[in-house]
């Protein structure tokens, strides 16, 4: 998988905006397609994620570092929060 860029606040984390939410035919599971530097870079997440963390189109994707939990933030308090790191 391509890199995510890295962001900062008061955690390090890898994320992606969400540009698009198909579930699969039977509901287990999910592919986000996320905008990583304007290049569409496709991800599976199962169910129990999907319920867990309840995403939508233009939040983010984010993987906290250095445990690499994965988990979703609102466009709002993401670009709040979080400083992109060059």
């Amino acid at each position: 998988m391509t890199q995510l860029p890295l962001y900062r606040c008061h955690k390090q984390v890898r994320a992606a905006k969400i540009l698009r939410i198909e579930m699969a035919a039977d509901r287990a599971s999910a592919t986000l397609t996320l905008d990583t530097d304007h290049v569409s870079q496709p991800i599976k997440v199962d169910a129990q994620w999907l319920r867990r963390h309840e995403p939508q189109v233009g939040g983010y994707y984010v993987i906290y570092e250095p445990d690499l939990y994965t988990g979703f933030s609102s466009a709002q308090a993401f670009e709040q929060f979080y400083t992109r790191i060059p």
